[in-house]
């Protein structure tokens, strides 16, 4: 399918390892087009961190390698009960979360003293310590990071040349987040898809070279992507709240960025680190709830062949990635095959902690 001939107004993101939607807007002006569509993308995706001093670190893997740090914030600020995505204003965040004092929600972190933004692959490093640094004098950040970050982590890693937004982006708050109880409630169609950058022929040659070099060694695993584009039945932040409902995935995300948000679903954690202890809990195993129910599917999902190699893969992946951080010996595996509900979604988990 080609590209369509209206214009075209740009959503970028890409999931997580569980598979989870997010979408990140490009304003009509940066392209020099508007209309109410979105892309879904798989290589110009993103991840989030939010820090807090002295906090638990709980992580968000909502589209690719995504973190956060919130859980146990004591001097969460009292909000409301509904909260209205519609008025949040340039820099200001929304993160799903449960704390210890105040319970299940959403936390609200508004008026940012300051935006870090990172263009250049060596200014990555430099914008995350300004960050930490700012954390640890008892402000709070919010942010995300592009999966072209990655070279300016580590120098081996290649990625695709950036596209249009930063490489990695921070807002900066003097104020701990405030709590609301739930999202102003939005009803808002489906998202219709109108064009994608790939055809079938060319896909399926790219899906037998990833089989050639999974099978000669060269990779452990290839998450094959690509661009969709979908006709937006109203905004991101009403796709944002319609999605998440009452029961939203538990690290779901919205930044407002002015001329573009980041909407995220990640039921999915990355990584969680509290003191010298790091717990990752990735996702390999899907499937719908049936009408009779999820007693049956969830045996059948925790037993399945297809399911149980998907997992130990992924889990092997993360033991090794683990590793190169850890302690000797430190890495170990728990709750290996957990299956966890997700509205009318099953999905497999396994514990990986150093």
């Amino acid at each position: 399918m080609g590209q369509p001939d209206f214009p075209v107004q740009e959503f970028i993101g890409c999931s997580g390892f569980g598979g989870a939607l997010s979408v990140f807007e490009l304003a009509a002006k940066d392209l020099g087009q508007s209309s109410s569509l979105f892309t879904a993308t798989g290589h110009q995706g993103c991840g989030f961190l939010t820090l807090q001093k002295r906090s638990r670190v709980c992580a968000l893997p909502i589209i690719g390698q995504s973190m956060r740090a919130f859980m146990e914030i004591s001097n969460v600020r009292p909000g409301g009960y509904f909260l209205e995505l519609a008025d949040l204003r340039l820099g200001e965040s929304v993160v799903c979360c449960e704390t210890s004092n105040r319970g299940p929600g959403w936390l609200l972190f508004e008026k940012p003293l300051d935006v870090l933004e990172a263009r250049r692959i060596e200014d990555v490093a430099k914008l995350l310590e300004e960050a930490e640094a700012l954390v640890d004098g008892g402000k709070f950040a919010v942010g995300w990071l592009t999966y072209e970050s990655a070279p300016g982590l580590n120098s081996k890693i290649k990625t695709c040349s950036p596209e249009k937004q930063p490489l990695a982006w921070f807002a900066i708050y003097g104020q701990p987040p405030t709590h609301w109880r739930e999202l102003a409630p939005s009803s808002v169609g489906h998202p219709n898809l109108v064009g994608q950058r790939v055809d079938r022929l060319t896909y399926g040659s790219a899906f037998a070279k990833v089989k050639e070099e999974l099978a000669a060694g060269s990779s452990y695993q290839v998450n094959l992507t690509f661009q969709q584009q979908y006709r937006l039945p109203g905004t991101a932040h009403e796709l944002f709240a319609a999605g998440c409902g009452v029961s939203p995935p538990p690290y779901a995300t919205f930044i407002q960025g002015g001329n573009w948000q980041v909407a995220s679903f990640s039921p999915e954690l990355f990584f969680e680190r509290s003191g010298s202890r790091v717990e990752m809990r990735p996702m390999k195993g899907t499937m719908r709830v049936p009408e009779g129910g999820a007693t049956q599917a969830t045996k059948d999902l925790a037993t399945d062949p297809k399911t149980i190699a998907e997992n130990l893969m992924i889990v092997d992946m993360v033991r090794n990635d683990l590793g190169q951080v850890a302690s000797i010996g430190s890495v170990k595996t728990s709750n290996l095959m957990a299956v966890e509900r997700h509205g009318k979604i099953l999905q497999v988990t396994s514990g990986v902690t150093a």
